[in-house]
């Protein structure tokens, strides 16, 4: 439906169009208000925007997890384009953004999203930032909060501007609730590997002091489950020097696991470890793997890591 015209009705709420109160309403698994149909936004997806925002494909021109959630965002947004991050670079000595900046919104109305936080991830080269910027903005007739987070490029979810929570309307708590929100975000990528940020560009809402406290406690909780994971949860206060080879080796294989790899090259991992220890964190790293869909390449010459891995074996 690249090219499609809305053949239904603008509504008269000054707000929303009817596709916006669609994308909501699916959304928030909320009914549309009282005499405004609701249609399936999906199926609209790229569609001719003249009416206003519709559902988008993602970068790899797949209809993914985050394009309702992009939706969403998008509309509420809208006014704040040329403040969001926006990566740019030259190709054929033509300046190119990574975020086209265009108003699509046909209400004479705008939201007001508040700034929560911007911070940078990290540095992947000289004057590169991977930058996150954290909107709470109300949601009106649908008495929703929506916490948004923005990217300078669509590399990581497809998409520019994604949801990554929402809550009922509460004006006493509603930065209490964005806080939460934001730190179970920390949480969910520090889990998967991700690093803390290396920086806070500017602050809103969320001020420097409370932004690096979470991150703080989030980076020990994850270090406190993964000593306790591989049998080394009183040995958190201890220098390198004060742990043996094979404790060593078992904080190597972990860190080469919190590091989100695509592949795992494994060459004599638990040669060190006595028998008992050696079973069981044999068959965490493997169940671990597993888990995650995550090759695995293992150089051994003890036959029982190469049975325990469950793979083919080749003998050399």
């Amino acid at each position: 439906m690249k090219n499609t015209k809305f053949l239904y009705p603008q509504t008269q709420d000054t707000l929303f169009t009817q596709i916006e109160h669609s994308i909501f309403a699916e959304f928030f698994e909320e009914h549309t208000p009282r005499g405004i149909i609701k249609i399936p936004p999906l199926a609209y997806a790229d569609s001719n925007e003249e009416n206003g925002i519709v559902p988008l494909s993602d970068h790899h021109g797949e209809i993914g997890e985050h394009c309702l959630s992009n939706a969403v965002a998008r509309i509420i947004l809208d006014g704040l384009q040329k403040m969001l991050p926006n990566f740019q670079y030259y190709e054929n000595e033509s300046k190119v953004f990574s975020r086209k900046v265009h108003s699509l919104r046909k209400s004479k109305l705008h939201l007001r999203p508040m700034h929560l936080l911007h911070i940078n991830w990290a540095f992947s080269g000289p004057g590169i930032a991977w930058p996150e910027q954290y909107y709470l903005c109300y949601v009106p007739i649908y008495g929703r909060y929506v916490v948004t987070a923005s990217h300078d490029s669509t590399d990581v979810f497809g998409y520019n501007d994604i949801v990554i929570g929402q809550f009922k309307h509460n004006i006493k708590s509603k930065d209490h609730h964005a806080a939460d929100i934001i730190k179970s975000w920390w949480r969910k990528r520090a889990n998967e590997g991700g690093e803390r940020f290396v920086e806070i560009i500017s602050e809103g809402l969320i001020k420097k002091n409370e932004a690096d406290m979470w991150a703080n406690e989030i980076r020990k909780k994850i270090v406190k489950q993964t000593l306790n994971d591989i049998g080394m949860i009183h040995h958190g206060s201890k220098a390198p020097n004060q742990v043996s080879g094979g404790e060593r080796a078992r904080i190597s294989v972990m860190r080469a696991l919190l590091s989100e790899p695509e592949a795992l090259l494994l060459d004599e991992p638990f040669s060190k470890l006595d028998r008992k220890l050696r079973d069981y964190f044999r068959c965490f790293v493997f169940e671990h793997s597993k888990n995650r869909g995550l090759p695995v390449l293992l150089v051994t010459h003890d036959i029982e890591d190469a049975k325990a891995a469950g793979g083919a074996v080749i003998e050399i």
